[in-house]
């Protein structure tokens, strides 16, 4: 019965027990390929962010909710919560049709088959902070002049589409573009793509695909490799060993 009970833990001990030093052995008699999955994924990641990903570049502008009659803190309250409305007015569908219609009247080059779907995922609408009324508009676009000209025509449209709707007068703008006429920056340099960022993070993917298959391998892997291990699975203590041969056969 004790011989049975002793079995049986010994059993439950073989099959719950991972033995680290072992996992570490054969992750260390792997390093060269997962050293070379890691450098194949980071130069393949290298190679597509490098030529095949055209790069994009972002403007931006400010617009500014206020009005010139804004005297007390409950007028700047309510400027506050107008700029939230703007923002939900700006990306309307209407007024990205006007945006569109106002991209094409100054022969911006644009793809004249662009929807107003595809133009809203050009653009990015925010707010510094809750008490602010700085909206902040981005566009991207391959093209940097495109990006710029985007932007404009958003603060342009807003500008008098947005001002009509909240009840502003001609005199007293709630909206209006900081900067001027044409506020938006012309980009010099691209935002994206982040082709450090992309090899790092696909160096690490590889890395830790490569490190995943090597424990998997070991962990459903259940022969006895040495001595150490048929004494821990069995229990029974090895008297000798003999060693393995590879003999070529002659005729």
């Amino acid at each position: 019965m004790d011989e049975l009970i002793e079995k049986t833990e010994i059993d439950e001990q073989s099959d719950a027990g991972i033995d680290l030093k072992e996992l570490a052995r054969a992750v260390l008699a792997k390093i060269w390929w997962i050293v070379g999955i890691t450098v194949l994924c980071a130069a393949l990641s290298f190679g597509y962010t490098k030529f095949l990903v055209k790069p994009w570049y972002e403007s931006e502008a400010g617009l500014y909710v206020v009005s010139k009659n804004m005297t007390t803190s409950g007028d700047v309250t309510i400027a506050n919560f107008l700029a939230r409305d703007c923002i939900a007015l700006i990306s309307d569908h209407n007024m990205l049709k006007a945006t569109l219609n106002r991209l094409h009247e100054k022969d911006v080059a644009i793809d004249p088959e662009m929807t107003y779907v595809e133009l809203a995922k050009k653009i990015e609408l925010t707010i510094i902070d809750e008490d602010s009324r700085l909206i902040i508009v981005k566009a991207t676009d391959e093209d940097p002049a495109v990006a710029k000209a985007i932007v404009d025509a958003i603060c342009d449209v807003a500008k008098n589409e947005v001002n009509e709707t909240i009840g502003g007068k001609s005199s007293e703008d709630r909206i209006n573009p900081v900067g001027g006429e044409d506020p938006a920056t012309m980009p010099t340099q691209k935002a994206g793509p982040g082709l450090a960022k992309n090899v790092v993070m696909a160096g690490l993917i590889g890395l830790l695909v490569s490190v995943g298959a090597v424990i998997l391998v070991y962990v459903l892997d259940d022969k006895i490799k040495n001595a150490d291990q048929a004494e821990r699975v069995l229990g029974l203590s090895t008297l000798g060993m003999i060693p393995h041969q590879k003999q070529t056969v002659t005729e």
